[in-house]
C-alpha cells in the first residue's frame, strides 16, 4: 500500500502514476488490506483523467468495500456521503440521502470521538424531522436514540452535549 501512495502522489522521486498506484494497491488488497481498498477509491476520485461520474462511482465502490471490512476512514466517508455532507454523490444519482444508512456506518466506527457522536445525533434529528407528523413511533424512536447519544456525548464533552440538546430541541419545535 505504501508504494501505491508514493505513486499516487509522485513522492519519493517516483513519477505520479495512477496505473502504478492502482497496481500496488491491488497487491495490498489481495492481501486483505482494507485501507488499500479505500486508498484505491481515493486515487480514482483524484484521477482527473477520468470523467467525474466514473471517478466518484469507483470511489464509492472501493470505499464501500473498505467500510465493509471495518476501515474507520471509509466508515466515516460512507456516513458522510449518506448524510448528505458530500452532495456530489447524490447530485450524480450515485446515492440517495439516507440518515439511517449514515448512522449504520457511523456506529461501526470504533472509539467514537465527540465529532462522530455529533454526526450520529444530527442524523437521528434529521430522520425525526422527516417522519414528524407521519410516523409517531419512528419519531419517538429517533428522539430516543438522539437523547441516548447526547448522553454519551456528555461523557466526552459537556459543552458539545449542551449544544446538541439545544440543536435537537430547536430543530424539532
Amino acid at each position: 500500500r505504501e508504494i501505491g501512495e508514493l505513486y499516487k502522489y509522485g513522492w519519493g522521486g517516483l513519477p505520479k502514476s495512477f496505473n502504478k498506484a492502482k497496481e500496488w494497491y491491488m497487491k495490498a488488497i489481495e492481501q486483505g488490506d482494507a485501507q488499500a481498498q479505500f486508498e484505491l477509491g481515493y486515487a480514482y476520485m483524484d484521477n482527473e483523467a477520468m470523467d467525474k461520474k466514473t471517478r466518484y462511482t469507483e470511489f464509492l465502490k472501493w470505499a464501500r468495500k473498505s467500510a465493509d471490512n471495518g476501515y474507520g476512514r471509509a466508515l466515516l466517508w460512507m456516513g458522510t456521503i449518506y448524510d448528505g455532507k458530500e452532495p456530489e454523490f447524490e447530485e450524480m444519482g450515485l446515492v440517495k440521502r439516507n440518515y439511517k444508512t449514515a448512522v449504520s456506518f457511523y456506529l461501526k466506527i470504533e472509539n467514537k470521538s465527540a465529532d462522530i457522536i455529533d454526526k450520529i445525533i444530527e442524523c437521528y434529528v434529521e430522520e425525526a424531522k422527516l417522519v414528524k407528523g407521519k410516523n409517531e413511533k419512528e419519531f419517538v424512536k429517533c428522539l430516543s436514540e438522539a437523547e441516548k447519544w447526547i448522553d454519551e456525548l456528555e461523557k466526552i464533552d459537556e459543552r458539545k452535549a449542551t449544544v446538541a440538546r439545544i440543536y435537537t430541541l430547536g430543530q424539532l419545535k
